[in-house]
């Protein structure tokens, strides 16, 4: 099943809004790719090349275990600007 009904968004826009959605309302900081991808219905590279611009942002850190968000007032910003919000 696919999450994706705005077709306005790519799908690692999809992959940055539910890191927030998870993180700001239901307080989780752990998260896993395999999770989102299968979430979200996007393969694991997707989730993966989602994901690499934050790392390297310090937003987020990935390990053999997921990924756990850093900060998520980062993360809002770059979704923002991949969004020209």
């Amino acid at each position: 099943m696919s999450f994706f009904k705005n077709e306005s968004m790519e799908k690692k826009e999809f992959v940055l809004e539910r890191i927030l959605f998870e993180f700001l309302e239901k307080k989780r900081l752990k998260l896993t790719q395999l999770e989102l991808s299968r979430e979200l219905g996007v393969s694991l590279s997707t989730v993966n090349n989602a994901i690499k611009p934050l790392a390297k942002m310090g937003a987020v850190s990935t390990g053999p275990t997921g990924l756990s968000v850093i900060d998520a007032h980062k993360i809002a910003l770059y979704w923002c600007s991949a969004r020209s919000i």
